[in-house]
């Protein structure tokens, strides 16, 4: 959508609902976002990596909060959203990491329009051809409703402007501090358009105030048990859809469907209900408030070894040697089928979980 200035385009933005305002305040943060997180901003001294890292940390916990807000509002989100902001105002030192702050406050247009209009000045202020390039995409944004718009490239066509290319800013927090991974992954999906899933943002966002207050670290730690829990539930989501008719896709064995009829050995038998019930007891555990570590433990261990026994005969059915299964173990007889994968997807996940189980 073109407009030929702030003039018209506001009229256009006070007729939009506030999760629109706040999407389009979002990408506009996002657009300076990497000009907080180059290290090339910031003194090289302690006190201004600190400084840095802080600014950094409680600007993407903003941004996080509005974009989410702008595709699932909810109350608990909201108030955070309240927080998030606070927080940022009271430690942003940088033209653009004021206009970044207001992001979560930018719930209807009077607070949008000059929110990306801050955010281009701020953009502007390290490249000159930054201004108008922050003001069409977000003219571009405009074009799209609610979770359409975060989903189309930062930048649209047009791709970021010279000034504020990663090969331009150098290297970022994002790049060389492994605390900030999630954010990492986070920001390159909403620059790609490509969001994580937002379910695993929402958690994010809502990790308690305290913990964002107290600093990178306690942050990270959060992040990092969020998902490693988070990695096991989506497993356990994979390996549903393997489920058919009341096995697990037959451990990757049959025709189409309705599936050919195998017959099993009744080793196989035995390690298939084994399987199902670790599978149901790690399922219960991942989704208690307390999980049982010793439960998920037994339940892991059952897997194993039913795994090997599943493996040595899917080993069989698909012409494969025994000794390169036994040698190989799952990763071999993945091949042959998709139970088998999500399994092992599956395995690999708790093992992830299980340091942060007491």
């Amino acid at each position: 959508m073109q407009f030929r200035d702030d003039d018209a385009f506001k009229p256009w933005l006070h007729r939009q609902s506030p999760e629109v305002c706040v999407a389009i305040a979002t990408r506009a943060a996002l657009r300076v976002m990497p000009l907080l997180a180059a290290n090339s901003s910031w003194k090289d001294t302690k006190d201004g990596r600190e400084a840095q890292a802080r600014l950094v940390l409680l600007t993407g916990w903003c941004t996080l909060i509005s974009g989410f807000a702008s595709t699932c509002p909810s109350p608990e989100i909201k108030n955070d959203a309240v927080n998030a902001t606070d927080a940022v105002s009271a430690t942003a030192a940088a033209a653009a990491a004021a206009a970044t702050a207001t992001a979560t406050a930018a719930t209807d247009a009077s607070l949008a329009t000059p929110f990306a209009t801050h955010a281009a000045n701020a953009a502007a202020t390290h490249a000159a051809n930054a201004y108008a390039a922050a003001t069409d995409a977000t003219y571009s944004d405009c074009d799209f409703m609610g979770e359409g718009m975060l989903r189309q490239p930062l930048w649209h066509d047009a791709g970021v402007p010279v000034g504020l290319r990663p090969e331009d800013l150098g290297p970022t927090l994002f790049d060389t501090d492994p605390r900030f991974a999630f954010f990492a992954r986070w920001y390159d999906g909403m620059a790609r358009g490509e969001p994580l899933d937002w379910e695993l943002q929402r958690r994010v966002a809502l990790i308690p105030e305290e913990t964002w207050r107290a600093g990178v670290d306690a942050v990270a730690a959060a992040i990092a048990e969020i998902e490693a829990r988070f990695a096991v539930q989506s497993a356990l989501v994979d390996l549903a859809r393997q489920r058919i008719g009341g096995r697990v896709d037959r451990f990757g064995i049959g025709g189409n469907n309705p599936p050919e009829e195998v017959d099993l050995p009744p080793d196989v038998l035995r390690s298939e209900t084994i399987i199902r019930g670790a599978v149901e007891d790690i399922a219960e555990e991942v989704e208690s408030e307390e999980p049982d570590r010793g439960r998920i433990v037994r339940a892991l261990e059952a897997i194993k070894a039913a795994l090997v026994v599943v493996a040595k005969w899917t080993g069989r059915k698909v012409d494969l040697a025994v000794d390169t299964i036994i040698k190989d173990g799952i990763g071999t007889a993945i091949k042959s089928g998709a139970a088998l994968f999500a399994l092992d997807r599956l395995v690999q996940a708790v093992e992830g979980w299980l340091p942060f189980l007491k």
